[in-house]
């Protein structure tokens, strides 16, 4: 239960901004600190989804989380020039809740993908999502599969099941979607609401 002295950041209401062409279907946030090095292949990944299905609009939005190695200056440099709409944030609170609250607060699309930086989608991730989101059925959280990207890896990083489940209260919680590749609808997001900034890397506890 939460303590009713410290309430939750509640997300801003923000005025509707003018949509560039249309508004976007769907809004990559990723969240960084110190990591332009692996950054950069992250968003080159999901540019290169994002042009395998041009018909899917699309927006790119990365929280610089208090970075001092170079990141804001490569977000600057390629923003000029993306084909993929991209927002920069930075948000020097640390940690990753407070970093994806700043990113909620300015996505625009109707459908919300966490991508961790150090991730690399595959080629066909939207044609995937795409699917799964024609079902209609927007009133839950998904999450995909994660292999290892690098061998360094611990294995409990990643998600190999390739069979869809649904939680039930007979099946544990953690790990169970992880937070490096997870979609929800807009509309779900403002009816949970932010995340808890006491938990996540950077924060008073570093998980969940």
């Amino acid at each position: 239960m939460n303590d009713a002295r410290h309430p939750l950041p509640r997300l801003p209401v923000l005025p509707a901004p003018p949509w560039p062409r249309q508004r976007p279907r769907v809004s990559f946030i990723v969240c960084t600190r110190d990591r332009a090095t692996v950054l950069e292949a992250c968003i080159d990944s999901i540019r290169a989804a994002c042009r395998a299905h041009p018909t899917f609009a699309a927006e790119l939005v990365v929280v610089d989380n208090g970075s001092r190695d170079g990141t804001a200056e490569y977000l600057s440099r390629i923003a000029a020039a993306s084909d993929l709409l991209l927002t920069t944030i930075r948000e020097p609170r640390p940690g990753l809740a407070t970093a994806r609250n700043a990113g909620l607060a300015r996505a625009r699309g109707r459908v919300l993908v966490f991508v961790d930086d150090d991730c690399r989608l595959d080629r066909n991730y939207l044609v995937d999502l795409e699917r799964h989101y024609a079902s209609g059925d927007k009133w839950l959280i998904r999450g995909g599969r994660v292999e290892i990207g690098d061998a360094r890896d611990l294995p409990f990083t990643i998600k190999r099941c390739d069979k869809r489940e649904r939680l039930t209260p007979a099946v544990h919680p953690g790990g169970f979607v992880l937070g490096c590749n997870m979609t929800m609808h807009r509309d779900v997001a403002a009816l949970i609401g932010p995340f808890d900034e006491r938990f996540g890397a950077g924060g008073a506890l570093r998980s969940a």
